[in-house]
């Protein structure tokens, strides 16, 4: 699509590119408890199309059914958030739990009984195949894997607008007006989300939290993040410190036993 029709001013242009979930749901109005009955307006009960349920096993078995196929109703969510809790899923009742919020994608078609059935290995081999696309990962990756996934049309909506920024030189601070083109990729499951941050992720890369006890795969901010947040920052600091002294001690204990 094309950018809202408007004159464009500066000669500077930003472009910026959002994924957003649709997450389609049931609504139904219900009344409220009332003694004496009122005539006040119910209440509306959202709950996710998509039902999802598991069984135990081996290889834990998820089964998604659509449980409103006619609803034209919907909630939206930031792509990129439910990517990262896609990516961070450890456990098949993680999994379930993250499920029941958000529809996964027909990876299958549905059997004779309208439902998707998919194993939880086979959940942790999407992961797998995602995390290397979006990682500086060395694990190579069959372009088979991500085709299904990855290689379909994106539609993106363009509006202009314009912002002011600041310009920062040795000049005193001044401020500009620069224009701006904001795109937005509306997706309907999981794997369309994760899809569209492949394709638009192309020159950065997602990485693994650098503190050891979390190792939560997130999108750095700048080129120089490690830590997928500051508490986790703070910690990698105290690591580091709490090395280095631990070495500096070792190397004055070294040098005190050959003295004598």
């Amino acid at each position: 699509m094309q950018a809202d029709e408007k004159p464009i001013h500066s000669q500077k242009l930003t472009v910026e590119i959002a994924v957003r979930l649709k997450v389609m749901v049931s609504s139904e109005r219900f009344p409220r408890p009332q003694d004496p009955p009122l005539n006040e307006p119910g209440f509306w009960k959202i709950t996710p199309v998509w039902k999802v349920s598991m069984i135990a096993g081996p290889d834990p078995q998820f089964t998604f059914e659509n449980t409103n196929p006619d609803s034209r109703d919907w909630t939206e969510t930031d792509g990129d958030a439910v990517a990262k809790k896609f990516l961070n899923v450890k456990s098949p009742e993680a999994a379930l739990a993250f499920f029941q919020k958000y529809f996964l994608g027909e990876v299958k078609k549905t059997d004779d009984a309208g439902k998707i059935c998919i194993g939880w290995s086979e959940l942790q081999g999407i992961q797998k195949a995602f995390i290397a696309a979006l990682s500086d990962s060395d694990e190579p990756v069959e372009p088979e894997q991500l085709k299904q996934f990855v290689f379909q049309p994106l539609q993106v909506q363009l509006s202009h607008s314009e912002k002011i920024v600041q310009v920062i030189s040795g000049k005193p601070v001044k401020k500009e007006k620069v224009d701006a083109v904001n795109g937005l990729v509306e997706c309907t499951d999981v794997l369309g989300t994760l899809g569209s941050l492949v394709f638009l992720s192309r020159g950065s890369v997602w990485r693994k939290c650098a503190n050891p006890k979390c190792e939560m795969w997130f999108k750095p901010n700048r080129p120089d993040q490690i830590c997928h947040d500051t508490a986790c920052t703070r910690r990698a600091v105290a690591n580091r410190y709490s090395e280095k002294t631990r070495r500096n001690k070792n190397r004055r204990n070294k040098k005190g036993r050959k003295r004598s």
